[in-house]
């Protein structure tokens, strides 16, 4: 005889089915609420990962029809604008810790959209810089980004647009020193 097997749950839900579970909005986090938001999602930190995930939420599938990762387009970025780059300084433009551009790198090796050229005075240290295909497939994948870029813009308004990028300088100029000094 069969016995009835129990329904799946998540961990912290009254019992709920996995498939109803999974429809539970950002408001049922939390019983504490500030404004409009719960308590936990209304810290700085996790407002701004979540901003982030929302705007590559856009993103993702416009690096996704090129063939890119997130990490893989920032390299390429970086590459465009800063032309020959030894691993460091291209870790530090591309906001990736070392150990994973070194994966990046290979995977855009083998991908044939960049390639490395030794020092002249010093030939053990690399430099990277785009190949024609790389830098083929930058300008494809910009263009379509920025159309995505317009669009969000747009959604948020000129004036709106600008008072936020002067916040995010500003942030941007307070936080950096403030890391590096701790």
């Amino acid at each position: 005889m069969r016995t009835k097997r129990a329904k799946k749950t998540r961990p912290g839900l009254k019992s709920e089915p996995l498939s109803t579970a999974s429809r539970i909005s950002i408001q049922d986090l939390s019983p504490l609420s500030f404004g409009n938001r719960p308590a936990p999602l209304n810290a700085l930190t996790v407002r701004l990962l979540m901003v982030r995930e929302s705007v590559l939420g856009h993103l993702r599938p416009v690096l996704r029809a090129h063939g890119l990762t997130e990490q893989q387009y920032r390299v390429l970025r970086a590459l465009q604008f800063a032309p020959l780059l030894d691993a460091t300084s291209l870790a530090q433009r591309a906001v990736l810790l070392p150990p994973s551009l070194s994966r990046i790198l290979k995977d855009l090796k083998k991908l044939r959209l960049i390639e490395t050229v030794e020092g002249v005075n010093n030939r053990r240290l690399l430099r990277i810089q785009l190949s024609a295909k790389g830098q083929s497939a930058i300008e494809k994948a910009t263009s379509d980004m920025d159309s995505v870029g317009r669009r969000i813009a747009d959604l948020v308004g000129p004036d709106r647009l600008e008072q936020l990028m002067r916040l995010l300088d500003e942030v941007e100029e307070r936080v950096i020193p403030a890391v590096l000094t701790s």
